[in-house]
């Protein structure tokens, strides 16, 4: 009958529909696959940045512990230096202090003698 026919003409209609759906659907859901995928890689990809700029860090502190310490040695190197050149200076101090005194007792000395031959020559 064609009540029948046009039922059944409906339910292909209907049948045809309801696979286009699914065929749409399979493909958005391929896309959100697709979409999911980048998704993991970008979060997989930031991660090893993540750790790529924690390990410059740990390697630059570490660059700076070591310039730190470089910079205490050359101060201590340099306290060292200014420390001899200080005794140095000390003992050139007292050096000429000893050499200035014997000058000054030999110059003594020769004033003594100088004095012994004026009363000589008063004497004679």
């Amino acid at each position: 009958s064609k009540q029948d026919e046009a039922e059944i003409y409906k339910l292909q209609q209907d049948l045809s529909r309801s696979i286009a759906d699914r065929s749409s659907l399979a493909a958005e859901l391929e896309e959100l696959k697709g979409a999911m995928q980048e998704l993991r890689s970008g979060i997989s990809a930031a991660e090893q940045a993540a750790d790529h700029a924690l390990q410059a860090r740990d390697v630059a502190r570490a660059a700076m512990e070591q310039h730190k310490g470089a910079v205490e040695a050359m101060r201590e190197q340099q306290a060292q230096q200014e420390a001899q050149h200080q005794l140095q200076l000390a003992k050139l101090q007292i050096e000429m202090q000893e050499q200035q005194r014997e000058a000054e007792a030999k110059l003594a000395l020769v004033h003594a003698k100088q004095q012994q031959l004026w009363n000589a020559l008063r004497r004679s």
